[in-house]
């Protein structure tokens, strides 16, 4: 008798635990990740050890990559970006100044950062709610600009329009060009964080910074 209520129990533990695990999967998939992963092959791989070294050497080659990819029979759009969102490594972060922005006590300034290629937002159908996308003018020689999320706007401008506003970032002055919808990075479950895209042109940094492994979709 005793052994039967003890496979009964058991069996109740294993039936509960497996009910507990289906809703959190069907609670998983029908979250939005904030991106379209439809159709989209990801591929990840560093310039360094191939002897890419220069920012401009490494952007050049990156631009020469994404015409052949496009041009390349059954892909419509090609993009390329520091970090994949949701991949294993997640995202670097880097400091930032937000003017008029309170710290509150024993928080530092930081946010997560992605430097991304053009068509990073199209393809990934990632909105811009307002402002631009990146585009051929915010090239190596061109004025530093960023793109920030909802989560940025709303923690350090109080959910202001953050376009035409200037913040210190990744160690340069930025002039915020877009504002792009949330995305998930680090798993389906995480808040979203405040997050600066910066033009991979533009900062793509050289191997003494660090060296970035980099997302092609």
């Amino acid at each position: 008798d005793l052994l039967v209520i003890g496979e009964v129990a058991l069996a109740l533990v294993a039936l509960v635990g497996a009910g507990l695990f289906a809703k959190s999967f069907r609670s998983a998939t029908s979250m939005s990740p904030g991106f379209e992963s439809k159709n989209v092959l990801v591929s990840k791989f560093y310039l360094s050890p191939s002897g890419y070294t220069g920012a401009q050497q490494r952007a050049d080659f990156m631009l020469r990559l994404r015409d052949r990819l496009q041009t390349s029979p059954g892909v419509v759009e090609a993009a390329y970006a520091e970090s994949i969102p949701l991949g294993y490594a997640g995202t670097a972060g880097c400091d930032v100044q937000v003017p008029g922005y309170v710290l509150q006590p024993g928080e530092g300034l930081s946010a997560d950062r992605n430097f991304v290629s053009p068509e990073f937002f199209h393809l990934l159908r990632v909105p811009i709610l307002n402002g631009r996308a990146f585009d051929a003018r915010d090239e190596l020689k061109g004025a530093p600009v960023a793109i920030v999320n909802q989560a940025f706007a709303h923690h350090y401008l109080n959910d202001k329009d953050p376009v035409g506003m200037q913040i210190h970032g990744c160690g340069v002055q930025l002039n915020i060009v877009g504002l792009a919808k949330d995305a998930k990075y680090y798993t389906f479950l995480q808040e979203a964080r405040p997050m600066i895209y910066a033009p991979f042109a533009q900062r793509y940094g050289p191997v003494g910074d660090y060296d970035q492994g980099i997302g092609v979709f």
